[in-house]
């Protein structure tokens, strides 16, 4: 995955709705360009991008902070689960990179 071509999104915690359309139409448009995008998963435009990437069937790296069993912030706890629970190598899949 990491031999595609990528493109790291990273924004505010509490964005506008704006902001929040705006990455959308982004992380479509590079999905469908097939761009991987990489990102943490802080709330806001972090989690944003991934879950757009993960919808769109596009594929998302997430750079962790923490150790893999511990939830930052505890609201992605969901998420990080049901992309865990994803096939390596598949689209859609957030790959962990420690």
């Amino acid at each position: 995955m990491i031999r595609n071509r990528s493109i790291a999104i990273v924004g505010s915690r509490n964005p506008s709705e704006d902001g929040l359309r705006r990455t959308k139409k982004l992380v479509e448009m590079l999905v469908n360009d097939d761009f991987t995008t990489i990102s943490g998963l802080a709330n806001g435009i972090d989690t944003h991008a991934h879950k757009t990437a993960i919808q769109d069937g596009g594929k998302t790296i997430a750079v962790l902070g923490t150790p893999l069993n511990k939830y930052y912030p505890r609201e992605n706890k969901g998420t990080i689960k049901v992309c865990v629970g994803r096939g390596l190598g598949r689209r859609g899949r957030i790959e962990w990179l420690l």
